[in-house]
């Protein structure tokens, strides 16, 4: 799994490297003033992200079946990074980022006369190369945008907290038997998820560059865990706000 995450994040920096290179050197300035021709920065904000897919369907229906009042809810987390834009034209950009995330789901709920609570979720370092759409009017102070594009995610870590813990008619169950003898789950996980981003944002005018402020929905396309009848259609969401400043070059 280490290796297989170090030679991506190697070919993903070499791709981008390249890519600002060529467009240093080749492409002509757009002339626009609300993220001139090439932009960099660095934004942050909460991610609240769920698992979803029918492996989902089936841990929540055997869970409730013994435990009729269990709670299952998104997991939110801090979510950062950093990201470039190139402007192909006054009006589009591309924009690539590599930012941290944590995917989850968290329980809560009661058995025997105990309260009990746990999550499984997975931190990745994700690779979004989102194509963005920006409001015609390049004069304007705050300037709304609408981005999409795919996303690669490379595992770095991944934990089942509290699974250990849980009594056996609760932690025998489907998925979660698989995670009964440690919670460093790493091993269980797929280390590599493919997927898309989608969202809109407004950037607004200051100083040298210019504050952006982003709600975006983000979908994996590959299975969290690694193949097993229980693992099956489990997959990554989530929502996120986030907030950054971006200067002008």
């Amino acid at each position: 799994m280490k290796s297989l995450k170090h030679a991506i994040l190697l070919v993903v920096g070499l791709l981008t490297t390249g890519a600002l290179a060529a467009y240093a050197e080749e492409s002509p300035r757009p002339r626009f003033r609300l993220g001139e021709s090439v932009s960099f920065g660095a934004k942050a904000g909460l991610s609240i992200s769920h698992f979803r897919g029918e492996g989902v369907d089936v841990l929540d229906d055997q869970l409730r079946a013994e435990f009729p009042e269990l709670a299952d809810d998104p997991l939110p987390f801090v979510m950062g990074g950093l990201f470039v834009t190139l402007a192909l034209s006054e009006n589009f950009a591309l924009q690539p980022e590599i930012m941290y995330q944590r995917n989850g789901k968290k329980f809560e709920g009661g058995a025997m006369g105990e309260t009990f609570d746990f999550d499984l979720h997975v931190d990745y370092l994700t690779f979004p190369i989102l194509f963005k759409v920006m409001a015609p009017s390049p004069e304007m102070l705050f300037r709304p945008n609408f981005f999409f594009g795919p996303v690669v995610s490379v595992a770095l870590a991944a934990r089942a907290e509290n699974v250990p813990e849980l009594p056996s008619e609760i932690g025998d169950m489907g998925l979660l038997k698989r995670f009964r003898d440690d919670e460093d789950i790493a091993d269980h996980t797929r280390s590599l998820d493919l997927g898309v981003a989608i969202g809109a944002g407004i950037d607004a005018k200051a100083g040298p560059g210019h504050f952006t402020f982003e709600f975006r929905y983000s979908a994996g396309f590959l299975d969290v865990f690694d193949d097993d009848r229980n693992a099956e259609e489990i997959k990554n969401a989530a929502v996120a706000i986030l907030a950054g400043y971006a200067y002008d070059f």
